[in-house]
């Protein structure tokens, strides 16, 4: 493998509410793809304390992002450059202990097999790794639609339709019932996301 010509110029660092504008540019080059960390990022502005984002730069450009999800253990990779999600893996790697002891990392493919890759190699070994297609759809092609009004921001009052919907989901997409694996946190983060108005 051929390194890139301006691989003594990569770095990392985690990034802040300063660097918004320039996350949204390096995110929305496919927004369709990166809409679940665009929506993190409107949420949270990079503001939000249990939660980072990791950026490896080529230079002054950014070449690869990370969003490690604290509470959640969401680890989200988005970039092509293979050298810079390596490092953003080795970042991660040394920020597991404000992770969860379950995390899933999930994004493209490319994005994805570093992380395992560096994972395996510190004797982390994933107990679910599938390839799933998550969204297959061109922008373009999306018929006009009428917005839904009865769509809002949960709150507390929905309590219970987070808590089951949200186990249901999670039981499908992970093969894991969290009412069953960590009933006391997932209610927890349930009624902090209620709380919040983040769902």
């Amino acid at each position: 493998m051929a390194l890139h010509p301006d691989a003594a110029t990569l770095s990392v660092q985690r990034l802040g509410p300063p660097d918004l504008v320039e996350l949204f540019g390096f995110l929305d080059r496919d927004s369709v793809l990166n809409v679940y960390v665009l929506a993190l990022t409107l949420r949270d502005a990079l503001a939000r304390p249990q939660e980072e984002v990791w950026a490896a730069r080529r230079g002054a450009e950014l070449a690869a992002v990370v969003h490690l999800g604290g509470p959640s253990g969401a680890v989200l990779p988005v970039g092509e450059d293979e050298a810079a999600l390596d490092r953003l893996a080795d970042e991660t790697l040394r920020r597991l202990p404000i992770l969860p002891r379950r995390i899933q990392v999930v994004g493209t493919r490319v994005a994805v097999d570093p992380f395992v890759r560096r994972f395996a190699a510190a004797g982390i070994q994933p107990r679910l790794h599938r390839r799933q297609i998550y969204m297959a759809l061109e922008a373009a092609r999306l018929p006009t639609f009428e917005r839904l009004p009865e769509l809002r921001v949960a709150t507390a009052a929905d309590y219970n339709a987070l808590f089951e919907s949200g186990a249901l989901l999670r039981a499908e997409e992970l093969e894991e019932d969290p009412r069953l694996t960590d009933a006391i946190g997932y209610a927890r983060r349930v009624g902090d996301e209620a709380r919040d108005g983040s769902t």
